[in-house]
């Protein structure tokens, strides 16, 4: 026994070393590392500042496609838009094109009181939505260069939409028309699309048409706009 004693006692005394410097490095890390950033701990900071950041537009289809933010977005957008009476009547792209028209102020009122609702929200729900909704950001930065390649287009609205009927990028969006019409791809014209649209049809286009844009690189938008632009000579409403 007399033999282990003094090994015992040298590995105790490792041990409460290691213990010891363990310790140290966990102070010295603690104090060198900085605090979460707020915009990591609360994602709604950046939420709130969408409007002076994004195109009206964008920041509300982001908004709407989000569905758990829909009831908690519903009486700011209800109070702007009276005609509507239910919240499944309200689609994206609708919310998108109607909330983006407005003048600046009346949307910065609303996205206020949206932003509002969803900071009472319970906590585990506030941070999942704004978590969500500042994962769109990508493709809202490029919605404005999107948005300006379209104006860029002298042709009226339904001709562009109808060019790009014909671009194999753009065609899917195109499907539910299809559908509600029952016309087949290959018999229907560019022109008979654009031309027969409603305006909740066309708000949906256009709207889903720059946010596909918006996803492009920049060099599969001017490979798009350049076929957009070859076909709109063709293409009679």
């Amino acid at each position: 026994m007399s033999s282990l004693a003094p090994r015992l006692l040298f590995v105790l005394l490792l041990l409460t070393l290691a213990a010891a410097c363990r310790r140290g490095v966990r102070a010295e890390g603690g104090s060198a590392t900085l605090p979460p950033s707020a915009e990591l701990e609360s994602p709604l900071t950046q939420v709130r500042e969408w409007p002076t950041r994004f195109p009206g537009q964008a920041v509300w289809l982001a908004l709407w496609e989000c569905e758990p933010a829909r009831p908690l977005a519903w009486p700011a957008v209800r109070s702007r838009l009276t005609y509507l009476r239910r919240i499944s009547e309200a689609e994206p792209a609708w919310i998108a094109s109607e909330m983006g028209n407005l003048p600046a102020d009346t949307q910065g009122e609303a996205w206020g009181e949206v932003c509002d609702a969803i900071a009472a929200a319970d906590p585990a729900e506030r941070y999942l939505i704004s978590a969500t909704l500042v994962r769109q950001q990508g493709w809202m930065s490029q919605w404005t260069v999107a948005v300006n390649a379209l104006r860029r287009f002298s042709a009226p609205g339904e001709a562009v939409l109808g060019a790009a009927f014909l671009q194999p990028e753009t065609q899917g969006l195109f499907d539910p028309i299809l559908r509600a019409r029952r016309w087949n791809r290959e018999r229907v014209s560019p022109g008979e699309i654009g031309g027969t649209l409603t305006s909740a049809e066309h708000a949906a286009l256009t709207i889903g048409l720059t946010r596909r844009l918006a996803a492009m690189t920049e060099t599969e938008r001017a490979r798009w706009l350049n076929a957009v632009r070859d076909a709109l000579p063709g293409i009679a409403i």
